[in-house]
């Protein structure tokens, strides 16, 4: 076997280049599809908002790259819908008559001794924040007090018995006798629009014909 010859395989190693050319004609098809322009802004058929958004987009971008763009544009884009939405909630506050950006008030302390007067509070207590309300000229809110005492002095009387939770008309529907009742409903209409309706008592001579029709009524209770 000594005699036997020995082949050597080398491996071939040279390069062969196969170079495609793709026809002139199926470039310019692609290049005059919309979809493959990538040097101007896709036509969007989306509403005018969303184009404005797009070109704000590629603005910010141009500014700060494309590091920092893409967290900025978002805490932008939902800003932009949190200020909507409040811009919405303003505008039907302010539909209903309120102004959430009006200055609050400090109310005075009969105002808020008003708001402890219930079925247990006594005739002289009221009698006195109408006195103090009188002499602050806060005429609305001594309406609200003559309103309370005649309450007081109709459930004293047994016309009606005084609770809270109750309703002007659950009072109304109580008592039984004809004057009585209409003329507790003339109070009702004279409390109710000057409170809650935020009617401005001008003049201490407005105030006394609004205050007459319950000195009427605690007379006929008496």
């Amino acid at each position: 076997m000594s005699g036997q010859r020995g082949y050597v395989i080398s491996s071939d190693t040279s390069v062969v280049t196969v170079e495609r050319v793709i026809p002139q004609q199926k470039i310019d098809n692609y290049r005059s599809q919309p979809s493959y322009n990538y040097d101007e802004d896709p036509n969007y058929s989306e509403s005018l908002l969303d184009r404005l958004w797009y070109r704000f987009k590629a603005w910010l971008r141009s500014i700060l790259g494309d590091s920092g763009y893409s967290t900025l544009a978002e805490i932008i884009y939902y800003a932009l819908i949190i200020l909507a939405i409040a811009a919405v909630v303003i505008l039907a506050i302010r539909a209903q008559g309120h102004n959430p950006f009006a200055r609050t008030e400090r109310r005075s302390k009969t105002a808020l001794a008003a708001d402890l007067i219930d079925e247990n509070s006594s005739v002289e207590s009221i009698e006195s924040l109408i006195d103090k309300a009188e002499q602050s000229n806060d005429y609305r809110l001594a309406v609200r007090l003559h309103y309370l005492k005649a309450l007081r002095l109709l459930d004293s009387a047994e016309k009606i018995i005084w609770r809270s939770g109750k309703t002007n008309h659950d009072y109304l529907l109580e008592i039984k006798e004809g004057i009585l009742k209409e003329e507790f409903d003339n109070l009702n209409y004279i409390y109710e629009y000057s409170w809650y309706g935020q009617f401005e008592i001008e003049s201490e001579d407005q105030y006394h014909q609004l205050r007459e029709p319950f000195h009427t009524l605690y007379t006929k209770i008496k």
